[in-house]
Parts: structure tokens; C-alpha cells; sequence
């Protein structure tokens, strides 16, 4: 069997649809792992805010908490959010806005 052969196209392992990935209605993807959820809820709400706004509620409330951790750094979320302000700062300055 030659390689081709034994490996799926794109288009055999996606779901039947016609939006697929983008579709605002998943409820009919087909989600197997659903069975091994048990009593968990199989949907999550989120709050009506960017993520953006989130980044700046936590550092709000935990300013001088630790939000990552990356090859031994630590970064704070009161520098994450001045970060971010700085690079839409900078952005604003060259005219993406």
C-alpha cells in the first residue's frame, strides 16, 4: 500500500458541513468525548468581554500575581497589560487602529 493510499484527505476526516471549521451553530459536529464527560457540563459560559478586558480584570485583582510562566520567566499581569497598552499605542502611531 503506498502512502497516499493509507493517509485521509482533509476533506474524508472533516465533518459533513458546509461551514466547517467556522459554523456559528456546533451542535451538530459530531463531539464523541461527550461520552466520557459523565455529570460535567458539555458547554461553558463566558462573560461578554474581549480578551483584553478579561487580562485587565485579573490584573486589577492580582496585579502582582504571575499570569505566565515561560522558559523559566515569569511575567506578572500588571506588565502583560502595560505591554499590551504599548504595543496598541504603537499600532494607533502608525495608523492601524
Amino acid at each position: 500500500m503506498s502512502i497516499k493510499a493509507a493517509t485521509k484527505s482533509k476533506q474524508d476526516v472533516q465533518p459533513e458541513l458546509n461551514c466547517y471549521p467556522f459554523c456559528e451553530d456546533m451542535s451538530n459536529v459530531p463531539a464523541p468525548w461527550f461520552a466520557f464527560y459523565g455529570d460535567v457540563d458539555q458547554t461553558l459560559s463566558y462573560p461578554d468581554a474581549s480578551m483584553f478586558d478579561m487580562l485587565e480584570r485579573a490584573a486589577n485583582l492580582y496585579p502582582d500575581v504571575n499570569a505566565i510562566t515561560f522558559m523559566g520567566k515569569a511575567t506578572k499581569f500588571k506588565k502583560i497589560v502595560r505591554q499590551i497598552r504599548q504595543t496598541a499605542r504603537a499600532f494607533a502611531a502608525i495608523g492601524i487602529h
